[in-house]
C-alpha cells in the first residue's frame, strides 16, 4: 500500500505524535532562562545550559538572552515546547540547531504557542539544521504565534508541518526556507512586518495548497534565487492594508503565479503588489491569473521605471499582470510605478480590471507609470474604467495584441499622457471615447506600424497634444482635440478628419513633418494666441482652413485643400515655398493675410477662386481668369501691394437671384485703379452700367464677372434689424482701397 503523507504530521504517525503529546500535558509549567551552554555541549538536554531541566511540555517557556558562552545550540532530540523568547541581548548571529531526523513541536495546552523577538534584540536568529543535514523539522500541535520586534532576521531552514497555522506580528522578518513540504496545511496570517517564502527546491510546495493565506498588515514576499519561478494556488485574502512582494534574484525571467482560478484573491483592503526583483533586464511577471474581488484598491510598484525615452523596450521587464474576470472588483487599480499588464477576456470581450478607477502614476512622484493592454484572442475589447493621469513622471498606456481596444471611460488628465500603439500587430486601433479633460496633454506614438489612435469623446483637455513619428490620429467627433490644445506633428505624423470640424489652439511641426487630412472637414487654429511654423501639408477636397487669436501662423509647404482660408485674427504667413489651392480667400477685419514672402510677393488667386474680407493683405494679389474679388458692404479691403488682372477687366452682367429692390444709386463708391485693366477706373455704380436690382431677404450676394475672366464680388449681409431699413433705402459705402508700400493710399 502506498505510503500517504498527509497521514504525518511532522513526519510522525498521528497515533505516535498524540502519544507523546498526551505524555507532555501532564508536565508542570516550567520557565526556563538558557545560561549559555557549558563550552562543550549546546544541548537543551544537557545539564547546566538552562537554570533547570528541560523536560518537553505544552507548558514550557523558554528564553534566550545570555550569550556569554555557546552562540550555537542543538536541541539534542525531539522537543515540545509552549514559547520561545529572545531578549535584547540578541546582539549577534544565534543558532538553534536540529539533527537527524529531530522535530521540534510548537503545542501550548490552551490558547497558542508563541516565539517571541523583543524590541533591541540586533542579531540574525536561525532554526537551521547541523551541518548539512536535512531531515529535521518543526510541528505545530497547536496556532504559532510569531511576534518579532527585532532587527534581524528570524529564519526557519526547516520544513514545517502540523495542524497549526503560523500568525505573525510585530515589526520584524520573518525567512521560511523549508515550507517546501505538504505537511503545513494551517492558515499563515501576516499581520505586521515581513514574512518571506525563500523555497529552494522547488516551484510550487511552499505552502500546501489547502492553506489559507491572509494579509493582515504586513508583507508577504515571495523569493527565488534558483531555476524555478513560484506559484501560490492558495486562497488569499487581504483584511487590512497589505503588501505582496515578488522578489527574483537569479539573472533569468521568472513567474510569479497566482493560479487556480476557483481559488479565492479577495482584496477587502488595500494591497500594494511589488515586483521588486532586482535584475531591470530579465522578464519577471507577477501573474494574477485568478479572479480578484472586494472592495481594496491594488496599488502597483515595480521595480523598472518606465519612462519617455523607450517605452516600448522596457514594458515588459518587471510587470504584475491580470488575466481574471475581475467583475466582483470595485477597487481602484493604481499604478504607482512600473508596468501593469491586462489580457483581454473571451468570454466578456473586454479586459477587466474591475469597476474602479484606473490611476496612472502618484501625484509628484517622477517615477513612470505605464498600461499595457493584451490579448491572444481576435476581436475587440472594452475598457470601461474611468482614467486618472496623476502629474510628476512618464505615464502611459499601450496597445500591444492584435485586438483593437477600446477605452470608454472618462480620462482626467492631471498630467501628461503618452498613448503608444503599434508594437506587435499591424491594422488595429485604440479608440478612446470617453470624454478626456484636465490641465495635462497627450503625447501619441508607435513604432510605424499602421495602426490608429482614434479620439472620438468630448474632450476639453487644455494641454499640448503631440503626434509623433509615424503615428496616425483620427479623430471622429467634433471637439476630439481640446479647444486650447497646442498641436505638434512629427516626421510621418498623420491628423485624419472623420466627417467633423475640429478646432485647436494651434499647430506646429519640424521642417516638411506631418499631414493634416481635413476631407470636406474645417480646422480652426490660433486660439491660444501662441505664433507657430507649419512645414506639413494640409490635404481635403472641400476642407478649409481658418486661423484664429493674436499670435502668427506660418505655412511653409504646399498645402492642398480646397475649401475657404479664412483669417480671422491675427497674421497667416505663406513661407517662399507654400501654396494653397483653396477657393476662397476671406481676410476679416483686424486680421492679415501676409504674402510677402512668395515669388515676387505675390499670391495668385486660381480661376474660380475669391478673395476679399475687410482684413489686410501684405503683398501682391493676382486675379486669374475667372477669379473673383470680394467687395462686403461696410467693409475695407487693405492691399499693400498691387491688384491685376490676367485679362483686360469689363462688366456685362449682373448675376443675381430674384428678390426685392435696392436703389443702387445712393451707394458711394470710392475711387479705385486696377492695374493691368483698360477699363480700370470706377467711382460711381453708372461705371457697371447698372440700375437698380438686387434681391432683398439675404443674405444678399451678387457678383459681377465677365465670362472666364476676372471680376468683381459685391456681397451684402446685412444685420437683421436693418433689413426694413435697407427695404426704404440703402446708403452704404463700399471701399475697396490699395495702400502702397509707404502706407499711404495710392
Amino acid at each position: 500500500m502506498k505510503h500517504h503523507k498527509s497521514l504525518l504530521v511532522g513526519h510522525l504517525p498521528v497515533a505516535a505524535f498524540a502519544a507523546v503529546l498526551a505524555l507532555t500535558t501532564t508536565a508542570s509549567a516550567q520557565s526556563l532562562n538558557w545560561l549559555g551552554g557549558n563550552l562543550t555541549n549546546g544541548s537543551w538536554g544537557a545539564a547546566g545550559n538552562f537554570n533547570g531541566t528541560f523536560v518537553s511540555s505544552n507548558t514550557t517557556d523558554l528564553t534566550f538572552n545570555n550569550l556569554t558562552r555557546a552562540t550555537t545550540n542543538s536541541v539534542g532530540g525531539n522537543r515540545t515546547v509552549r514559547s520561545i523568547t529572545f531578549g535584547a541581548e540578541i546582539d549577534s548571529a544565534w543558532t538553534t540547531a536540529t539533527s537527524n531526523a529531530t522535530i521540534v513541536t510548537f503545542a501550548a495546552s490552551s490558547g497558542n504557542a508563541s516565539l517571541n523577538v523583543l524590541t533591541g534584540a540586533t542579531g540574525n536568529i536561525t532554526f537551521g539544521p547541523v551541518g548539512a543535514d536535512v531531515t529535521g523539522s518543526f510541528s505545530l500541535a497547536s496556532n504559532l504565534d510569531i511576534n518579532h520586534n527585532g532587527s534581524g532576521l528570524l529564519t526557519f531552514q526547516r520544513q514545517i508541518g502540523g495542524a497549526g497555522g503560523i500568525t505573525k506580528s510585530g515589526t520584524g522578518t520573518v525567512v521560511f526556507t523549508g515550507f517546501n513540504a505538504p505537511f503545513y496545511t494551517g492558515p499563515l496570517n501576516v499581520n505586521g512586518g515581513r514574512v518571506v517564502l525563500n523555497n529552494t527546491q522547488n516551484a510550487t510546495a511552499d505552502l500546501n495548497a489547502a492553506v489559507n493565506i491572509d494579509l493582515g498588515g504586513g508583507t508577504l514576499e515571495a523569493r527565488t534565487d534558483i531555476a524555478f519561478g513560484k506559484t501560490l494556488s492558495q486562497n488569499f485574502t487581504v483584511s487590512s492594508a497589505s503588501t505582496f512582494a515578488y522578489n527574483n534574484t537569479t539573472n533569468t525571467g521568472r513567474q510569479m503565479l497566482f493560479s487556480a482560478s476557483g481559488n479565492v484573491f479577495a482584496v477587502n483592503a488595500d494591497l500594494t503588489v511589488q515586483n521588486i526583483s532586482a535584475n531591470t533586464t530579465v522578464d519577471s511577471v507577477v501573474n494574477i491569473s485568478r479572479n480578484v474581488t472586494g472592495t481594496g484598491d491594488i496599488i502597483v510598484e515595480t521595480y523598472n521605471n518606465i519612462n519617455s525615452g523607450t517605452p516600448a523596450a522596457n514594458f515588459g521587464i518587471g510587470r504584475v499582470a491580470f488575466g481574471g474576470n475581475n467583475t466582483g472588483w470595485s477597487g481602484d487599480l493604481v499604478i504607482r510605478q512600473g508596468t501593469v499588464q491586462v489580457f483581454g477576456n473571451s468570454t466578456l470581450g473586454q479586459v477587466n480590471i474591475g469597476t474602479g478607477d484606473l490611476i496612472l502614476g502618484e501625484t509628484g512622484n517622477a517615477s513612470g507609470a505605464g498600461f499595457l493592454t493584451t490579448s491572444a484572442n481576435s476581436g475587440g475589447r472594452t475598457i470601461a474604467n474611468d482614467i486618472i493621469v496623476r502629474s510628476g513622471g512618464f505615464r502611459t498606456i499601450r496597445g500591444g495584441s492584435d485586438n483593437t481596444y477600446t477605452f470608454t471611460g472618462a480620462v482626467t488628465l492631471e498630467g501628461d499622457l503618452n498613448i503608444h500603439n503599434g508594437l506587435f500587430f499591424t491594422d488595429k486601433s485604440m479608440i478612446f471615447t470617453g470624454d478626456i479633460s484636465g490641465v495635462g496633454g497627450l503625447s501619441i506614438t508607435e513604432s510605424g506600424n499602421p495602426n490608429f489612435i482614434r479620439l472620438a469623446g468630448n474632450n476639453t483637455y487644455s494641454g499640448a497634444t503631440s503626434i509623433g513619428t509615424n503615428a496616425t490620429v483620427n479623430i471622429l467627433g467634433g471637439s476630439s482635440i481640446g479647444d486650447s490644445s497646442a498641436v505638434t506633428l512629427a516626421s510621418g505624423a498623420a491628423l485624419s478628419f472623420n466627417a467633423s470640424n475640429e478646432t485647436v489652439g494651434s499647430i506646429a511641426s519640424s521642417g516638411t513633418d506631418g499631414t493634416i487630412n481635413l476631407g470636406a472637414n474645417t480646422l480652426t487654429a490660433g486660439g491660444d494666441n501662441t505664433s507657430t511654423s507649419f512645414g506639413g501639408s494640409i490635404n481635403g477636397v472641400g476642407g478649409s482652413l481658418t486661423k484664429t487669436g493674436a499670435g502668427t501662423m506660418t505655412l511653409t509647404n504646399a498645402n492642398t485643400y480646397t475649401g475657404t482660408t479664412t483669417v480671422s485674427a491675427g497674421t497667416l504667413v505663406l513661407g517662399s515655398s507654400a501654396s494653397l489651392a483653396s477657393t476662397a480667400f476671406a481676410v476679416e477685419s483686424g486680421a492679415t493675410l501676409d504674402v510677402s514672402a512668395l515669388s515676387g510677393g505675390n499670391l495668385a488667386i486660381a480661376a474660380a477662386s475669391r478673395i476679399g474680407g475687410d482684413g489686410a493683405v501684405t503683398g501682391n494679389l493676382n486675379l486669374a481668369s475667372g477669379a473673383l474679388f470680394v467687395f462686403t458692404m461696410g467693409s475695407t479691403l487693405d492691399v499693400s501691394g498691387t491688384v491685376s488682372l490676367d485679362n483686360t477687366f469689363s462688366i456685362a452682367s449682373l448675376v443675381t437671384a430674384t428678390g426685392g429692390v435696392i436703389d443702387w444709386s445712393t451707394v458711394v463708391w470710392d475711387t479705385y485703379t486696377l492695374v493691368g485693366t483698360t477699363a480700370s477706373t470706377f467711382d460711381n455704380i453708372a461705371n457697371f452700367g447698372l440700375a437698380n436690382a438686387a434681391p432683398l431677404g439675404g443674405p444678399v450676394e451678387a457678383y459681377f464677372q465677365n465670362g472666364a475672366l476676372g471680376g468683381l464680388e459685391l456681397v451684402v449681409i446685412p444685420e437683421p434689424s436693418v433689413w426694413a431699413l435697407l427695404a426704404l433705402s440703402l446708403t452704404s459705402v463700399f471701399v475697396f482701397r490699395r495702400y502702397g508700400r509707404s502706407g499711404r493710399r495710392a
